[in-house]
């Protein structure tokens, strides 16, 4: 009998072979002859599979072969139980394997209308040398950040903090004004911050207090600079970090172009319900 262990990776298994699934209860045969030519590596019950599965779920969740033989297997086993059963033909279950069927459409269209062109070495030079705080002047912040109502962020505590400095001295302050907080010391790399921030903490020095406080939020956070170290990252290891960062934001870009001209061309409409839902949504924003 095969344990909790073998289960649970038969269960990831499955998802990550779910196409596969997908495309024989959908009126493919599981006829030998009529599959691509492959290596057995092994037979349940008459059913073949090949190195071909082994390398396809490899490549999604990726562990040794022994363990994706088994985890193949017992997902072979609980599928044959699943079709003698006539769980295909479940309402629920016809309903996941088309929601499943239209994401694993939907992505391989996306890759066939987005690029595969590398990244240039120009742009992957430009975008390291215009982001000196995330590399070459890339630091490490030691952090005591205070959550407060931002009714209180008053004026008044603004102009005492620019005289503050040490953490110590900034929750004594609150404490005396009998300021309501919550306080987290935290560790992060510049890379780990916020967008927003990342120039302020690129000029920040020990004992610093930053001020954050969005417009549209309740809260203000009073972030203390308890220690600052530098570690910068030079272009050969940031190299393939800022290629993947900047193919994503292309492709996210082209996908959004895309979808945009795809709306203008095609029919979409809404029902009332949803427009209503919509609109109020919106006014919210």
């Amino acid at each position: 009998m095969a344990g909790p262990e073998r289960i649970l990776r038969a269960a990831a298994v499955y998802c990550a072979a779910v196409g596969a699934l997908i495309v024989f209860l959908t009126g493919c045969s599981r006829n030998p002859a009529t599959r691509q030519s492959d290596e057995v590596v092994a037979k349940v019950n008459g059913q073949e599979i090949t190195v071909g599965q082994l390398a396809a779920t490899a490549n999604q969740i990726g562990t040794d072969s022994t363990t994706l033989i088994e985890s193949l297997i017992d997902q072979e086993l609980l599928m044959q139980g699943a079709l003698s059963n006539h769980l295909d033909r479940d309402p629920s279950v016809m309903q996941e394997i088309e929601r499943a069927r239209r994401q694993i459409l939907a992505r391989a269209y996306e890759r066939s209308v987005l690029p595969h062109a590398e990244v240039s070495d120009s742009a992957t030079l430009g975008y390291y040398r215009s982001h000196p705080a995330l590399f070459a002047h890339r630091r490490i912040y030691r952090t005591m950040t205070f959550n407060i109502a931002k009714e209180d962020l008053t004026q008044t505590l603004r102009d005492t903090l620019d005289h503050t400095g040490l953490a110590m001295r900034v929750r004594q302050l609150l404490d005396r004004r009998s300021v309501a907080f919550e306080a987290e010391e935290m560790t992060r790399a510049a890379e780990e911050l916020p967008v927003n921030l990342l120039p302020q903490f690129a000029q920040a020095a020990r004992g610093d207090v930053l001020i954050a406080a969005p417009p549209q939020g309740r809260r203000a956070l009073l972030i203390c600079i308890v220690d600052v170290k530098d570690s910068p990252v030079d272009l050969e290891h940031a190299d393939p970090q800022i290629r993947q960062y900047l193919a994503d934001a292309r492709n996210h870009e082209i996908l959004a172009q895309y979808l945009h001209r795809a709306r203008s061309a095609g029919n979409v409409s809404y029902a009332r319900s949803v427009g209503s839902a919509k609109l109020q949504a919106a006014a919210f924003d």
